[in-house]
């Protein structure tokens, strides 16, 4: 049987990795790198890949990149987790090798992965080879999974759904719940990769299975009516147990996520918020004609209405097809198959988000449930049982030809190439590549500002993007989507959006996406509102200006003619997108990136937060020059000698060291994001460190001279590897112990 199994093995590995080749072989390159577009930008090139390279970058250098220094002032790389920093796929692929080709096969390899992880599914259902192969083809390289490539996270972390609910439906198979181990397996890899919302997903799938595995075998086994409590406790306990082992294990990652929900955006999040765009009754026909309102890759769909890649349901006609045969002809139904049916439609009623009661019902009673957006990623069990059901159906068209192998082959063969041009047909319609190199090493806005800022720790350095939106909407129309003509997205990626300066070791105020620490994203609303006059002409607010100065951003680069007093255009050159001109402006009134003052006002509004507070906070320069506002009495007093002056002495991604020659005392201000993890020593001892201007960092300081250091302690992180350690040698001594004694998870 073990001979056979292996000879069966080898030909699906290798019919696998033609499917695989079939689908990603673009992306086998190391100087091309996967591109979609977005919105706005494109996830890949300002958010996804610059955190991998700079995750490259610092593993080369034996470090790990736990703050970003480079984006919003400051920022806990770590407590976002998109980065996947302590993925061990990422954190061997970007050790080794270059970071275009880390990021290319760290999809290729997920979506091996996710082929691999469905395929034992569906063969553990007891589907035939042909329609397991089927099944998995239809599951990992649906629509839906394909038009999320450039979320890398969601993409390293679908791959492990598969296996989880294996482990589930293994142990009541096998009534060897020790196959719950592939559930400690899967959530600690899905965590480490950066996707908690996919736990969440995740987990929903396993707890429904295993209610509904357990329940029969609770009240119909007779367990409690013979008094057998073991059996009847066994399963409960080694799920919980799966449950806690897989939190122990990815605490280095999940411990800086909690850390940093009651600073960020998330807390923030309102039911409107977080379901202001779900899946909408014009969007099911996407489940059968993906393209059916237009597509996006090829700028023929209107993005202003719906997020195409979050709505598309799409996972082949022939698997829709089968599915449905599956529905009406078997005359055997099966609980797996009622199953996978309550499954697939309660995820697709959570996906509806607001068009149904379901998800603000859990919204507004599920622990969690309120913390995530874009509800329709739950669309991702919907395909799932999609593909069961193809595969059922799939082996149900077969059955009729049982008798005639020759007929079984052909029709086999038929279905699956079907399947793999419908498949085909859409991902080569949906993603592309770009050249790497041209986008590393022909940005002449980088170039120019390599040239041109200081090399002085004390001088404001920071840069900005200012009217992205309009920039990237233009370049798409001239370029017809991002499988045309790449010259303008090459053109875009001169503006340096937020993150893409990250490539070019450039630091900036703004960050790229949704998620943050509050009241910085709160202060960039200002930056991305630009009010756009007549052709590229613009109006930049005075409170803008003011909070970029703040923040010591000295450049400013716009498509946009600004006239504004405190602004000098220092350059400007045509762009390869027709009609724009980059520009490129100084802040001339942009502050130092540590500077001591005296005079302070005072504000206890906790974390709420308007846009007339900020107007009035920030309109005037010569305040923010001068004071700052604080969020109490200072215990200092200031004498009447003056603030003095600071002097940045070095300067890190977790280490700053300043000195400080204050005569009357005041408050030291960094223009840096303020973070509980960041630590401040004043002559050696530690003081408070003080949230100023609502989002900066600063000390209280003494009259006289005085040796400051802040430095990043992140303490989450240490903590986390400390239970990830401990959870280890519990899993290694559980093992041993089972080993020895028996299988004590067995009923």
């Amino acid at each position: 049987m073990r001979n056979r199994r292996i000879r069966l093995a080898i030909p699906v590995l290798g019919a696998m990795l033609a499917v695989l080749l079939l689908f990603t072989l673009p992306l086998w390159s190391s100087s091309r790198l996967l591109y979609q577009g977005d919105i706005a930008n494109s996830d890949i090139t300002e958010l996804n890949y610059p955190a991998r390279f700079l995750l490259s970058k610092y593993l080369k250098e034996g470090r790990l990149p736990v703050w970003n220094p480079y984006v919003g002032g400051g920022f806990p790389q770590l407590a976002e987790g998109q980065a996947g920093i302590l993925y061990p796929l990422n954190l061997l692929l970007f050790r080794v090798l270059n970071p275009t080709l880390g990021f290319n096969l760290s999809v290729v390899i997920s979506l091996f992965m996710a082929m691999l992880f469905s395929y034992l599914l569906f063969r553990l259902y007891g589907f035939s080879v042909p329609a397991s192969i089927f099944s998995a083809t239809a599951f990992a390289f649906s629509g839906f999974v394909t038009a999320k490539l450039k979320f890398s996270y969601m993409t390293n972390s679908f791959c492990w759904i598969p296996l989880a609910i294996y482990g589930v439906e293994k142990s009541f198979l096998r009534k060897d719940f020790a196959h719950l181990g592939l559930i400690v397996l899967s959530l600690s890899m899905q965590l480490l990769a950066g996707a908690p919302q996919v736990v969440y997903i995740t987990l929903s799938a396993v707890f429904f299975i295993f209610l509904w595995r357990y329940l029969p075998l609770l009240l119909g086994g007779g367990w409690l009516k013979r008094r057998q409590y073991k059996p009847a406790l066994v399963p409960v306990l080694s799920l919980f147990l799966a449950c806690l082992l897989s939190a122990a294990l990815s605490a280095p990652q999940l411990l800086p996520n909690l850390k940093s929900i009651p600073v960020s955006t998330r807390s923030q999040w309102t039911l409107e918020w977080s379901m202001w765009s779900p899946l909408r009754p014009q969007d099911l026909p996407l489940f059968v004609s993906p393209f059916q309102h237009g597509n996006p890759a090829r700028n023929t769909y209107d993005l202003h209405n719906a997020f195409y890649w979050e709505n598309i349901g799409y996972c082949g006609v022939i698997t829709l097809t089968l599915a449905l045969a599956a529905l009406l002809f078997l005359r055997r139904r099966n609980r797996s198959l009622t199953m996978w049916v309550c499954i697939g439609t309660f995820s697709f009623l959570v996906a509806m988000g607001k068009n149904t009661p379901l998800a603000e019902f859990l919204w507004r009673y599920l622990p969690g449930f309120r913390l995530f957006r874009f509800w329709q990623r739950y669309l991702i069990l919907t395909v799932l049982s999609l593909a069961f059901l193809g595969g059922m159906g799939f082996d149900l068209v077969l059955s009729r030809f049982r008798e005639r192998s020759f007929s079984r082959s052909a029709i086999s063969s038929l279905i699956l190439a079907i399947l793999l041009f419908e498949l085909a047909f859409f991902a080569h319609n949906q993603y592309s590549t770009i050249d790497t190199d041209r986008m590393l090493h022909e940005n002449r806005t980088a170039s120019w500002l390599e040239e041109n800022l200081p090399d002085d720790l004390n001088a404001p350095q920071r840069v900005e993007c200012f009217g992205q939106k309009a920039l990237w909407e233009q370049a798409v129309t001239q370029s017809h989507g991002w499988l045309g003509d790449k010259d303008p997205i090459y053109a875009f990626m001169e503006s340096l959006c937020p993150n893409h300066n990250i490539l070019f070791g450039l630091e900036s105020m703004v960050q790229s996406g949704e998620y943050g620490i509050y009241r910085h994203k709160f202060l960039e609303d200002f930056v991305y509102s630009p009010i756009i006059e007549e052709g590229w002409h613009a109006e930049i607010l005075g409170t803008t200006l003011n909070i970029l100065a703040m923040y010591g951003v000295r450049y400013l680069i716009t498509p946009f003619q600004l006239e504004k007093e405190g602004l000098v255009e220092k350059a400007r050159w045509e762009s390869e997108i027709r009609g724009v001109r980059i520009h490129v402006y100084e802040i001339t009134d942009a502050l130092p990136p540590a500077r001591v003052v005296q005079r302070f006002r005072v504000y206890e509004g906790g974390e709420s937060l308007s846009h007339q507070l900020i107007v009035e906070a920030f309109h005037d320069m010569e305040k923010i020059r001068d004071s700052v506002i604080l969020e109490g009495l200072p215990r200092t007093s200031f004498g009447p000698r003056g603030p003095g002056d600071a002097r940045i002495t070095r300067r890190d991604d977790r280490h700053i060291v300043v000195e400080a020659d204050s005569p009357g005392g005041g408050i030291l201000v960094l223009a840096n994001t303020y973070y509980p993890e960041w630590h401040v020593f004043v002559d050696g001892a530690e003081r408070e460190l003080l949230r100023v201007n609502f989002s900066l960092m600063g000390v209280e300081l003494e009259p006289g001279r005085h040796l400051v250091e802040f430095r990043y302690r992140p303490d989450s992180l240490y903590y986390g590897l400390a239970i990830s350690a401990t959870g280890f040698i519990l899993l290694v001594l559980l093992f041993i112990y089972f080993r020895s004694r028996g299988n004590l998870l067995s009923v």
